[in-house]
Parts: C-alpha cells; structure tokens; sequence
C-alpha cells in the first residue's frame, strides 16, 4: 500500500494527462464523423452571469474588501450529429463534440482569467413548430489560469469545470440558428487541495451557429430525444458495467473550530460493478455495489497547543469500505451520464460510515470499453475525491 501511496503522489501531472487523452479521444469521434457524412456545426456564444455567493471570497473577504458579483464569458464551440444511415445515428439524435472558452471575473490579478477546455454534448428536448425546438446541453472539462497565490478561493491553477443549460433554438434556413437560455456553471478542483472553495455561476447563454453537411433547416419531430423503442424482453435490457478508478485528495482535521490542512496528498482507489436495467436506450437503472479504499480516512492525529504535530495511518481495515448504491444513467450518442446516491459500511464513528453520491461522465471508445471521470460526495455536500478510471459493459443494448 505504501508503495502505491508514493507513486499516486508523484503523478502531479495526471490530470493533464486523462484531460488530454479525454480531449484525444473526442478528436478521433469528430474526424469519424467527417468521413461519415455527419452534420456539423460551429457556435460562437457569450455568457453574462451572476457569481453565486457560497462562499466568503465572493462575498467580500478578498484583497478587494468588496463583493464580487458579475462575470462575463466567451465561447467557440463545434459539434457534429450522426446522419440517420449510421447505427448510432439512427438511434440518438443528440451532438457531440468540443469547445473553448474564457471566462472574466473583472479581477485578473486576484482571481485570473480563466481558459476552459471541454466537452460538448446536446440533443433537442422539444420540438417548437417548423423552426424552433426546446434543447439541453452540457459542458465538462479543465479550465487554466487562475490565480491560486495568497488567496483564499482556489489553491490550484487548474480546475474542473462544468455548465449545464436549456435553450430555445431558432433556426434561419438550413444554415444559421441562434440559441438562447439560462445557464449553470461550477469550477472547483475537488478537493485534491485545499483551499477549494469552488465557484458557482448562474447566467444567460446566447450563441449563434453555422450549420453544414446531412442535416434539415430544424430537427424532425421524429428525431426528437426520447423516442419509443421496439419491445424487448428483459433479458435483452440489462448490461453490467465494471469500473475500476484511481485519484488523490488532500485531507483536513477538524479540532473543536479549528481547521488543521494536511500538506500531503493522499490515494484512493476505488471499484464498482453496476447492472443496469435499459426502459429504452436512453434511461436505465440499477443497483451497485461499490468498494473503496481511502489512505487519508481515519487517520490518528496529534494535535498539541491547536498545532497539529503529526499523524500515524490507522489498519487498512480501517480505511477500506463497501458501499451499495442506486444509480440512474442518461446514454447518448458516445457518452452516458451517470449518477447514484448509496451508503458505504464502516463501523459506525468511521469516516468512511457515510451516504455518498457518486456522478460520471462515460466516454465510449468501443460498444464495451469507455473512459470514466466523475467525482464522489460525501454526506450529500462534501467533495471527497475525483474519480480517474475505466469501465467495461458486458451485454450489448
């Protein structure tokens, strides 16, 4: 086990490594998709949003002495759709694809001007007569440049970044649509250090695209998300998924008010086998059994004139955890979304003895193999980790 805690603390760069292999594996999809004949498009878009105050910094407890309220954010997105005669394409109406973007807190030197990196995925919701539909769309991914020295917002100069919006899209011809719709967006690093106080973003998103390649001037009703499926039997419904991930964290104590942060990073490994049951091939839920082994949990600390001197690691017993959980997953063309909400069996004192959530993004490279990246909360609010891993689905949808 020590050996595996001194080589996860040495992997500084891991995160840019999944992120860029994530990114990768987006880029090969888009240039299937060019030779597929798939339809296309670029969006240019724009963000005036309002910061959430949930935490001090936001609210007045900055070198600026002053609440910090309004951002701004600018974006170029590309995304593609499968045409009809292809397998996935036929049965998902949904896009996928990448984007760019930065973001303006009005205080570069004190917070930054960070550059996000993400992912892109989409599908219309509703069909608003000949030229207008209802749509979601979500963004995840890392964003670059904030400033992580002497403040107390963010401790690392990368960050996760996360959006999800609805929009009203209006179609001009077969080439342009204009969008427009609230908009939530997160950035926190997930505790992999401290401080990490996260910020929360609530906006209005406008965008207009240019559209090219197989596709109409508006989505047909027909294609619109959640269509009916051909009835199956039930055996013919359900897949087992097994994921097996890795991260790190950074670890505080809590003595009386006093808040003591660990500087160390410490491992956690985690596995879980999931069957899932498909209504139609976007839902499907199921039961999970989850296992994880945390190298910071219940650690025996020494705590003297409120200076924390020191530490010693409890058994592994100590720090390891079944855990049973419900989860549901939204699948789409290449990606999936899951999430679920469990208990972990420890004996009761345990750090380990909590209900937890659990959400991941699936990127598929084959019909049984994708990548996962999520995160895991603790007591429904507490960030504990991230979650770097693999997945493999047995049984075929």
């Amino acid at each position: 086990m020590l050996t595996l805690a001194l080589l996860f603390d040495r992997m500084s760069h891991f995160k840019n490594i999944y992120a860029s292999a994530f990114l990768f594996c987006l880029s090969v999809l888009c240039a299937s998709a060019q030779r597929n004949g798939a339809a296309h498009e670029f969006q240019a878009g724009a963000r005036s949003a309002y910061i959430l105050p949930t935490n001090g910094y936001y609210c007045g407890f900055n070198p600026l002495g002053r609440h910090i309220e309004q951002s701004s954010a600018a974006h170029l997105e590309y995304t593609f759709r499968l045409p009809e005669t292809s397998a996935i394409g036929a049965m998902y109406n949904s896009y996928q694809g990448f984007g760019v973007g930065i973001q303006s807190f009005g205080s570069h030197e004190h917070i930054g001007t960070p550059l996000s990196l993400y992912a892109v995925q989409g599908a219309s919701l509703a069909s608003l007569g000949r030229h207008a539909t209802f749509d979601y769309r979500w963004n995840l991914g890392l964003s670059y440049g904030w400033v992580n020295e002497n403040t107390k917002l963010t401790s690392t100069r990368m960050n996760a970044y996360l959006s999800i919006g609805t929009y009203f899209s209006f179609y001009a011809g077969r080439h342009f649509k204009f969008s427009i719709g609230p908009e939530y967006a997160h950035y926190s690093n997930g505790d992999t250090k401290f401080p990490n106080t996260g910020t929360n973003i609530l906006g209005l998103k406008a965008g207009l695209a240019y559209r090219y390649g197989n596709d109409e001037a508006a989505p047909r009703p027909d294609r619109i998300f959640m269509k009916e499926d051909v009835k199956r039997k039930f055996r013919e419904r359900v897949t087992y998924d097994i994921i097996a991930y890795g991260s790190w964290r950074a670890d505080r104590v809590m003595d009386g008010h006093q808040i003591h942060i660990m500087n160390e990073k410490f491992p956690v490994f985690g596995f879980m086998f999931n069957p899932l049951y498909h209504f139609n091939r976007y839902v499907s839920l199921g039961p999970s059994v989850d296992f994880i082994y945390d190298r910071s949990a219940n650690l025996i600390t020494d705590i003297e004139d409120n200076v924390l001197t020191g530490y010693e690691y409890p058994s592994w017993k100590d720090q390891v955890a079944p855990g049973v959980s419900l989860k549901a997953e939204l699948q789409m063309a290449f990606i999936a979304i899951n999430a679920g909400y469990g208990y972990s069996f420890s004996p009761e004192g345990s750090e380990l003895d909590v209900l937890y959530a659990v959400f991941g993004l699936k990127t598929f490279l084959s019909d049984s193999f994708y990548l996962n990246l999520g995160y895991r909360l603790n007591n429904k609010v507490y960030t504990h980790s991230l979650m770097f891993g693999m997945g493999l689905r047995l049984g075929k949808m």
